[in-house]
């Protein structure tokens, strides 16, 4: 389970990949033990940052959204391939 502390966006050419910092509340535990209304993590028990990247079909075009906003279906090559002014967007965003 991973708590969301920052999400950043960039839309290009039909398609917005997503980075999500997140912190690691609790990883490698056994989900059933823990109740997801109530529980106290201590700053040492929380593991980060984490990032992950994803991408969704749609984009801003002239100041309005295009596409579906869907993720793409499970696929081993839907990955998020970011080219260089992408990457050095989220280069930014993370470093800040």
């Amino acid at each position: 389970m991973c708590e969301v502390m920052d999400v950043w966006c960039y839309s290009d050419n039909d398609w917005t990949p997503i980075l999500f910092r997140l912190n690691g509340l609790f990883i490698e535990e056994d989900q059933a033990k823990v109740n997801r209304n109530d529980f106290i993590r201590m700053d040492k028990d929380i593991d980060g940052p984490i990032y992950e990247f994803l991408y969704l079909n749609g984009s801003i075009k002239g100041g309005k959204i295009t596409g579906s906003w869907a993720s793409p279906p499970v696929s081993p090559t839907n990955t998020a391939l970011l080219w260089p002014e992408t990457l050095n967007y989220f280069f930014q965003c993370i470093v800040v």
